[in-house]
């Protein structure tokens, strides 16, 4: 038999000191991923990813593929969501992983400047008792929260980070500040 959709999954495990690989594959008659055990067999394909490939049912009812026998469909578009697929955010592709990227990266970065303001001693959590140290918790982890939107809105709108921050700082008086002197002469440089 032949199964051609796109490939919406990569899973692996690790048995016996080996790698399995298995593909979740959304095809145009179903809603839900078919998946496909390729064993030892590294199918070589990348997710949304067009591709067709023989396959059979083994005796447990698995599906089971040819790894030989794949094809990838460069120049064919993925077939299209069925409503299911589609209200279920299903479509995936570049942006849906460059926002998911960008979102664990803002996570990243907003635990470890939480974790910089604990070291410091700005943000103090409760210590005393079992309920405080809870809230201190759930303290922490809405701290990291609001910081990782920020830090996600302005990694995913760049632009709009700029004119908020020239906006926020209001100061007609910059550019005096920047040019003014005070007395410094060029002859007090070093080099």
């Amino acid at each position: 038999m032949e199964l051609k959709g796109v490939v919406k999954s990569i899973k692996t495990k690790e048995w016996q000191g080996k790698t399995m690989y298995n593909l979740g594959v959304a095809t145009a008659d179903s809603d839900r991923l078919t998946w496909v055990g390729f064993g030892l067999n590294n199918p070589g394909v990348r997710e949304e990813s067009v591709v067709s490939f023989d396959y059979k049912e083994n005796d447990k009812g698995y599906f089971v593929g040819n790894a030989k026998s794949i094809k990838v469909h460069k120049d064919e578009a993925p077939p299209a969501p069925t409503p299911r697929q589609a209200a279920s955010g299903g479509g995936g592709g570049f942006q849906d992983r460059q926002a998911s990227i960008t979102l664990q990266t803002a996570f990243k970065v907003a635990t470890e400047q939480a974790n910089g303001l604990l070291a410091s001693g700005l943000f103090k959590p409760a210590a005393n008792s079992k309920a405080a140290k809870a809230a201190a918790i759930d303290a922490y982890f809405a701290f990291v929260d609001q910081i990782a939107a920020r830090l996600h809105g302005n990694f995913m709108h760049p632009e709009n980070f700029e004119v908020r921050v020239l906006e926020q700082s209001g100061d007609d008086d910059t550019e005096e500040q920047v040019t003014k002197t005070d007395g410094f002469e060029d002859e007090d440089l070093p080099f």
